[in-house]
């Protein structure tokens, strides 16, 4: 079970079963917990995860998609060697290797105590928020500019004197991005998407569109902007969800051709 909180963006965890190898359980299925290897630098996203049986767990621990890690809830060999004190803990596990309730609670306990202060947390959700408006005016700006409209319109539209809309906006079009259009490229940090959909408010309903994406995932590139922006490129899931990203954020899988 995934484990999110609407005050901390980009801190999604979970309660991982620990298997020998370095490998931890990102999920269930196939009969077993499918693991991953996790390392210094996180978890190793190349390939399908591995599929085996939780009856071979170790132990436990929580993690978090921003590299945070709990310590580690040993498994006991024998009821008798259950000493909870000690983080030794007896668990009748099935296939999927499943910790206790119990456990599940204190390791969930131990993820919440590491994300940031609710107050913090705000801070750095609405410089994001800002962050995101800021590229989208970038955007419309240059929109506007290529359709032909004057520094001056645009000074109007936005409250500010011609002068001062050309200072703020009249930078070079970025000349080099790293990746290019039609390349496929991979998510190296879970996304949370959000957007508002204009159907849907002039029909009254709600029109805030939320959804995840998780790291790992196979995008293809459909639009590269060609302005600074902290979101450069615009990518479409396979299953058709298409959203901006940073550069950072991926790494390339295969050239577009």
């Amino acid at each position: 079970m995934a484990w999110v909180s609407d005050e901390a963006v980009g801190h999604e965890g979970w309660d991982a079963a620990v298997f020998s190898g370095g490998r931890v359980s990102v999920g269930s299925g196939g009969g077993g917990a499918l693991v991953r290897r996790d390392g210094p630098d996180g978890l190793d996203d190349t390939g399908a995860p591995e599929v085996v049986s939780g009856h071979a767990a170790i132990g436990w621990r929580s993690m978090c998609e921003c590299g945070w890690r709990g310590p580690l809830w040993r498994r006991a060999s024998s009821p008798e060697e259950h000493d909870r004190a000690a983080r030794l803990v007896w668990v009748e596990v099935d296939q999927y290797g499943d910790a206790s309730e119990d456990i599940r609670d204190a390791m969930r306990a131990e993820w919440s105590e590491h994300l940031p202060p609710a107050r913090l947390a705000a801070v750095g959700r609405e410089a994001r928020a800002v962050e995101v408006a800021q590229a989208r005016l970038t955007g419309a700006v240059h929109a506007a500019r290529e359709a032909g409209h004057s520094w001056a319109d645009i000074g109007e539209a936005v409250g500010i004197t011609r002068q001062s809309a050309h200072e703020r906006w009249a930078k070079p079009l970025v000349p080099d991005r790293a990746f290019g259009l039609g390349d496929r490229v991979r998510l190296l940090v879970t996304q949370h998407v959000s957007y508002t959909d204009d159907d849907l408010a002039d029909e009254g309903e709600d029109a805030q569109v939320r959804f995840t994406v998780r790291s790992g995932t196979v995008c293809r590139i459909v639009k590269v902007r060609e302005y600074p922006t902290p979101f450069p490129y615009v990518v479409l899931t396979d299953d058709d969800r298409e959203f901006g990203i940073a550069e950072h954020d991926i790494e390339r899988v295969a050239q577009g051709t």
